[in-house]
């Protein structure tokens, strides 16, 4: 199974040792596989069938333009982010991106904003994202996110439990460093 998660990992890895051509060619090949024509990635890709499973989870998407922002695959996150443009709600996202009845997921605002706040072609979207996520705070600071997703039929994202997880909280903290980063002259 490859999974859009490890984008965010095994590339932004490789780069930090020193290895980016390494870091843009395996997530560029897994890309390959997990990106569809809509320009929205699947969660999960099954080697054995070859095959992906179809859902465009919505943090798997900040995941995976994390991955490739920061492997240097600047026209992959483009057509991800036009994409996701598509389907953003005032800064907001659904579980499943492309899902009109998932619910918000507040991981993907924090994820998104980490990464545009200080591009210039897509700052706007992502302070409507950090605007999105800091509105979403619950009363002790925390941002409620969906629980750890395994990838799976649409079913398995609908009825996640939610709660203050690493997965939205560090993607929030990443989020404000930026904004603070961008206020600076």
């Amino acid at each position: 199974m490859i999974w859009v998660d490890c984008l965010h990992t095994d590339g932004p890895g490789l780069v930090a040792t020193g290895h980016p051509a390494a870091a843009a060619a395996l997530v560029e090949e897994a890309a390959a596989v997990l990106q569809d024509a809509s320009g929205l990635f699947s969660h999960g890709y099954d080697t054995a069938t070859a095959a992906p499973n179809g859902v465009h989870w919505g943090r798997g998407q900040g995941w995976a333009l994390h991955g490739l922002l920061a492997a240097g695959l600047r026209p992959r996150a483009t057509q991800l982010l036009t994409a996701l443009a598509a389907h953003e709600q005032d800064g907001s996202w659904r579980t499943i991106v492309d899902d009109p009845a998932a619910p918000i997921e507040h991981s993907v605002s924090a994820l998104i904003a980490a990464d545009t706040l200080r591009d210039a072609d897509w700052a706007a979207m992502g302070r409507r994202a950090l605007d999105a996520a800091v509105a979403a705070l619950d009363a002790d600071g925390g941002l409620p996110v969906s629980s750890a997703t395994p990838v799976g039929p649409p079913a398995t994202y609908l009825d996640r439990q939610t709660g203050t997880y690493p997965w939205g909280q560090g993607p929030l903290l990443l989020a404000l460093l930026s904004a603070r980063q961008e206020e600076k002259p």
